[in-house]
């Protein structure tokens, strides 16, 4: 379509409309350029943009990206955490790549409308989880409670994030 840092071109593919975009040029700055003007354009849009230096994730951030990842940072920690913790890094790699297992790793946002907001882990599925482990609730507030117990009760605007079949994440 043609250079995303002209705002010409990057509206003309419809982020106007968009629910998301990856800033993954070749260099921080034309990520950086990508990143302000899409946000200009779409301020609920989710935006995930690529750094080479530590310096440009801050001001990615403060010009509208939601999530910055840092290629040789995170190739860095993955290769260390590979060398400390093979057993944990398999598992991981299992539980969120597509495999014979089935598994997903996912995000279920609770609407203000739900009727899942008082309810307890433990009432949507008495004794039977159907394989399904809630890993982490992020608040509304932006708190994150990791392994929440069966008491916890579900409130409207929590994300929770399980891990299980699809077929298990569906029956929540």
């Amino acid at each position: 379509m043609g250079d995303a840092t002209d705002d010409d071109i990057l509206a003309a593919t419809g982020v106007e409309r968009a629910k998301g975009l990856f800033a993954a040029l070749n260099n921080d700055a034309a990520n950086l350029f990508v990143t302000l003007s899409a946000r200009r354009l779409n301020n609920s849009l989710n935006i995930v943009a690529r750094a080479e230096e530590e310096s440009s994730e801050i001001k990615l951030k403060q010009v509208g990206a939601n999530f910055v990842v840092a290629p040789s940072r995170a190739g860095g920690h993955r290769m260390a955490q590979a060398m400390l913790h093979p057993t944990a890094t398999d598992f991981v790699d299992l539980a969120t790549k597509r495999t014979n297992l089935e598994l997903e790793l996912m995000e279920i946002a609770i609407p203000a409308d739900a009727e899942l907001g008082g309810i307890t882990f433990a009432e949507i599925y008495g004794k039977d989880t159907h394989g399904l482990i809630i890993v982490a609730v992020k608040k509304a507030a932006g708190e994150m409670k990791f392994k929440p117990p069966a008491s916890y009760e579900i409130e409207k605007g929590d994300i929770l994030i399980v891990l299980g079949t699809g077929h298990a994440i569906t029956h929540l």
